[in-house]
C-alpha cells in the first residue's frame, strides 16, 4: 500500500513529504512549528499543527493543506498542548496547558464546545473511532472520557466525564485508542514508567507494562493486537496484547525492543503505516527511520531536515481519493480481514447516524441557514437548496457503502463457517481411514 510519511521539525519549521521507498523528500513545506509530539494531527488532505509565536504567548492552530485546499487558522485563547482530529475528519480537538479543552468544526471553523477537563495541562487526547467520545489524558495522572453530545449541548464549564481511568501515579504523556467502539482497548503511557492497557467499557486495567523509562509516545495497531511504546531512554518496546494474561505486569526485559540506532539518540515520536506493516520513528538527531513492525528490523533511513534538531512529529498519510473533507472514509482492509481474531472485535467506524454527529450536523446546518438568509442575495435559496441536495447525496452514498461493508462481513462469516465445517468433515474421514 502506498502512503506518504510526513515529518515535522519545529526548530526549522519544515514539513517533509517522503514517499517510501524513496529516502529523499519530494516536497517541503515551511512554517510548521508544533511545540510537542501531540501538537500535530492528520486529516485525509491536511495536517494540523499547533505553534506559538516567539514574541507572544498567542497560539495558532494551522491547517496545512496537502492538496489544493486553502489553509485555515484556528486561534485558541491560550497555548495548546495537544491536538486530535475525529475519524470523520469533521471535528478538531485541542487541549490547553490550563486543562481546558476546545472542539471546532473543521469545515466551517466554528467553535462548538469549551470545557475544563483536567487539573493541569491536557497532555494527550484521542477520539473514539465512532466519534461518540473523546479521551483526554492530563498532568493530573488521570484519563477522562467525554461524550461529544454532552460537551456540545451543556453550558457548564466543567461537565462530568462519563468514564475515568485511574491508576497512574505521575502525569500521563501519551494515549492510544483502539478501533472497537465502546469495547476498544486503550493504552496510556506515563512518567511513572508504566504503560497500562485498559478495557474502555469497564474502565478496568487489564495489563500493565513495566518500562525502563518514562513513556514518550504510544501507538496501537488497527486490530488491537500489538502496542509500541517509545521511551525516554531511546528504546522502543513492543508488546503483543493477545499473549498478555489479564491483570499481568510484564517487565521490559521480557518485551521485544528496538535499540537506539546511535548513542545518545532517542525516539521522539512514532507512528504506524496505514497497513500496520511499518513503524515510523522520528529521532532526536533529526532523522526519520522506518522499521518492519513484525521483525523490528530497520528498513530505511530518511534524509534529515538540514539540522541536528529533534523531529517533533511523524505521521503516515494514506493517499487521498477526494479533494474535499469526506463525511465517510473507506474502511481499512484489515478491518474486514477474516484472519483477525474475533476476540479483538474489529468494528466498522460509524461516522454518521450517532447522536453526537446528528447534533453537530444540526448546528452546522443552522450556521449555513443563517449565512443564506440575506434577502438581498437572489441566489441564496438556490445555493441553500443545492447544499442540502449535496448533503443528501453524500448520505445516500455513505449508506450504500455501509450496506456493502455489512454484506462483505456477512460473506466472510459464511466463508469462515463453511471452512470450519469442511475441516470437521476432513477430520472425520481421516479418522475413519
Amino acid at each position: 500500500m502506498t502512503y506518504t510519511i510526513l515529518s515535522v521539525c519545529s526548530h526549522l519549521g519544515t514539513l517533509h513529504h517522503h514517499s517510501p521507498p524513496h529516502t529523499t523528500p519530494f516536497k517541503t513545506q515551511q512554517n510548521c512549528r508544533p511545540a510537542t509530539t501531540n501538537c500535530a494531527a492528520l486529516l485525509p488532505h491536511a495536517l494540523i499543527t499547533s505553534s506559538q509565536s516567539q514574541n507572544s504567548k498567542n497560539t495558532t492552530l494551522t491547517l496545512h493543506s496537502l492538496t489544493r485546499l486553502p489553509s485555515r487558522n484556528f486561534t485558541p485563547p491560550e497555548p495548546i498542548s495537544c491536538v486530535a482530529t475525529s475519524t470523520s475528519s469533521n471535528l478538531l480537538f485541542a487541549g490547553g496547558f490550563s486543562g481546558r479543552c476546545y472542539i471546532w468544526h473543521i469545515f466551517t471553523g466554528r467553535l462548538l464546545a469549551v470545557w475544563d477537563a483536567h487539573v493541569g495541562a491536557v497532555n494527550a487526547a484521542s477520539f473514539c473511532d465512532d466519534d461518540e467520545a473523546v479521551l483526554t489524558a492530563g498532568a493530573d495522572a488521570a484519563s477522562r472520557l467525554f461524550l461529544i453530545k454532552d460537551v456540545i449541548s451543556t453550558s457548564e464549564s466543567r461537565p462530568d466525564s462519563c468514564l475515568r481511568l485511574v491508576g497512574h501515579t505521575l502525569p500521563i504523556t501519551c494515549v492510544a485508542v483502539g478501533y472497537a467502539g465502546a469495547s476498544a482497548r486503550v493504552v496510556t503511557g506515563s512518567m511513572d514508567r508504566n504503560a497500562r492497557i485498559w478495557h474502555l467499557a469497564s474502565a478496568k486495567c487489564v495489563a500493565t507494562l513495566a518500562l525502563s523509562a518514562p513513556a514518550v509516545d504510544v501507538v496501537l495497531t488497527s486490530d488491537e493486537a500489538a502496542v509500541f511504546v517509545a521511551l525516554a531512554d531511546g528504546f522502543i518496546v513492543c508488546a503483543h496484547l493477545h499473549t498478555l494474561p489479564l491483570a499481568s505486569i510484564t517487565a521490559s526485559p521480557n518485551l521485544k525492543r528496538i535499540h537506539p540506532p546511535v548513542q545518545d539518540v532517542s525516539a521522539k515520536c512514532i507512528a504506524l503505516s496505514p497497513n500496520d506493516e511499518n513503524l515510523i520513528v522520528g529521532y532526536t538527531d533529526g532523522i526519520v527511520r522506518l522499521y518492519d513492525a513484525q521483525s523490528l528490523q530497520m528498513v530505511s533511513v530518511y534524509a534529515k531536515h538540514n539540522t541536528t534538531a529533534s523531529i517533533t512529529a511523524v505521521l503516515a498519510a494514506a493517499p487521498a481519493t477526494s479533494p474535499e473533507y469526506p463525511l465517510f472514509e473507506r474502511v481499512p482492509e484489515r478491518v474486514l480481514d477474516p484472519s483477525i481474531g474475533e476476540t479483538f472485535r474489529p468494528l466498522v467506524p460509524r461516522n454518521h447516524g450517532t447522536r453526537s454527529y446528528d447534533m453537530a450536523l444540526s448546528i452546522i446546518s443552522e450556521a449555513y441557514d443563517d449565512a443564506f438568509t440575506d434577502e438581498s442575495d437572489d441566489n441564496s435559496s438556490d445555493r441553500l437548496e443545492g447544499y442540502h441536495k449535496e448533503l443528501e447525496a453524500r448520505m445516500r452514498r455513505e449508506n450504500e457503502l455501509l450496506e456493502r461493508v455489512h454484506q462483505l462481513q456477512e460473506r466472510n462469516r459464511q466463508l469462515r463457517a463453511a471452512s470450519r465445517k469442511m475441516l470437521r468433515l476432513l477430520g472425520t474421514e481421516t479418522s475413519q481411514i
